[in-house]
């Protein structure tokens, strides 16, 4: 066979492999082709019927949210048909108290007013009889006028200027006797006396009881925002928890001064204020950096009078706490403030009635406060100290007046006690 024939032959066999081939390939295309249209198909139907399970799922979905709605809507009507049944029944009941409440209060308004009408009778009756006493008074005063030939203007401009018993009377004449005794062994105790007087005119001062409510960690409080402090008798008994000082020390308990009179005079705070029956009365020795103040006791269950010159007397009113408020006014603070003044007298009620002392309570801020001698004492005398804080109780009402009277303002910054004379404030909110 020639190349040319075998050529040909090779030609129509790759030919005819061609054909073969071309053949599979169309046979190929035509089972993609079907086997594309059967896969459309096939998804056509899974969408057809997940569309068909996705409404049927949102049908009954919607079916039972639209049920559920219905019965948490019939739910809360219920809660409020009962809501609205009790607001009504508490609707009425404070209705009803409101009514007795009125009723009260209007019947309470017509008894004080019935009362405040026998009141305006008996103070209309009460002036009638002031009216004629100070007319007999009056004309009494007349007749003495016009017996001793003593000038009526001498008496008017006297009168007009300062009562008699004030400028002349009890406080002027015994203060003036005791300084001009004192002035004697002390000299020039008076000049310190009035050298006193406005030295913080217009200022804020603290008035420090020794009650048990005082805590050490609030007298610090005080030395850091430099507040000008008095205290008095045995504050000392807290030194050693703070490194707080008084700037004035005071002290008018005549056995408590001959008593203490050696630890009192170790004191370095200056001044101490002390009475001047304490040289006086008790012949005790002069204390260099004491101050002593005219002292006056007109029965200690008398009325006492404020004098804002303390040359004119210190009175008694049954506790040194109120000859300090008198100190203070006297140097010219116009703002004071009270701390640890408890004004409480711890004490319970036998079996049997009787009021004793009560042991397990404390007294003072320190438990060594008192000696085991003047415990007993304190309990031998309950009685009489119940009867001696409402005299004292009675001298802070006093002073408030007299203080009132001057725009001097007294606050009552003590942790609890059963002081309520002055207007309370918080000492954590003072600085």
């Amino acid at each position: 066979m020639g190349p040319v024939k075998k050529l040909r032959e090779i030609l129509r066999s790759v030919d005819l492999q061609l054909k073969q081939n071309r053949g599979k390939v169309d046979a190929l295309e035509q089972g993609m082709l079907a086997q594309t249209l059967r896969i459309e198909q096939d998804m056509q139907a899974r969408m057809d019927a997940l569309e068909k399970n996705v409404e049927r799922y949102i049908l009954r979905e919607t079916a039972k949210l639209e049920q559920d709605s219905k019965s948490k809507l019939v739910s809360m009507e219920n809660k409020f048909q009962a809501a609205e049944r009790t607001l009504q029944k508490e609707f009425r009941a404070v209705e009803q108290t409101l009514q007795k409440q009125l009723q009260d209060a209007e019947q309470d308004l017509q008894s004080k007013v019935a009362t405040v009408a026998q009141d305006a009778r008996l103070c209309d009756q009460h002036l009638q009889e002031l009216e004629r006493g100070l007319l007999e008074k009056t004309d009494f005063i007349e007749n003495q006028i016009k017996q001793n030939k003593t000038d009526e203007e001498t008496w008017k401009k006297i009168l007009s200027t300062e009562t008699w018993m004030e400028k002349y009377g009890y406080d002027c004449l015994f203060s003036n006797l005791q300084l001009a005794v004192v002035e004697q062994q002390v000299k020039g105790n008076r000049q310190r006396l009035q050298a006193l007087k406005d030295t913080h005119k217009g200022e804020t001062c603290f008035i420090i009881g020794n009650g048990p409510s005082l805590r050490a960690e609030d007298l610090s409080v005080l030395k850091q925002n430099h507040a000008f402090c008095f205290a008095s008798k045995r504050i000392n008994k807290i030194y050693s928890e703070t490194d707080w000082r008084p700037d004035v020390w005071a002290a008018s308990d005549l056995g408590y001064i001959e008593s203490y009179y050696d630890e009192i005079s170790a004191m370095e705070e200056k001044p101490l204020m002390l009475p001047c029956q304490s040289i006086i009365n008790q012949n005790l020795p002069p204390i260099a950096n004491a101050i002593y103040y005219p002292f006056l006791q007109v029965g200690e269950r008398s009325d006492a009078w404020f004098n804002y010159d303390i040359e004119k007397g210190v009175h008694f009113w049954g506790t040194i706490t109120v000859k300090m408020i008198n100190f203070a006014v006297y140097m010219g603070f116009t703002k004071i403030y009270l701390l640890g003044v408890d004004n409480s007298f711890p004490v319970k009620t036998n079996e049997d009635g009787t009021v004793v002392f009560d042991l397990s309570q404390k007294q003072h801020f320190s438990n060594s406060y008192n000696t085991q001698q003047e415990m007993e004492r304190i309990q031998q005398e309950t009685g009489d100290l119940l009867k001696s804080f409402e005299y004292i109780t009675k001298g802070f009402h006093t002073a408030k007046y007299f203080c009132d009277l001057k725009g001097i303002e007294i606050y009552n910054a003590t942790r609890g006690g059963k002081l309520e004379v002055f207007p309370r404030v918080n000492f954590d909110e003072l600085f």
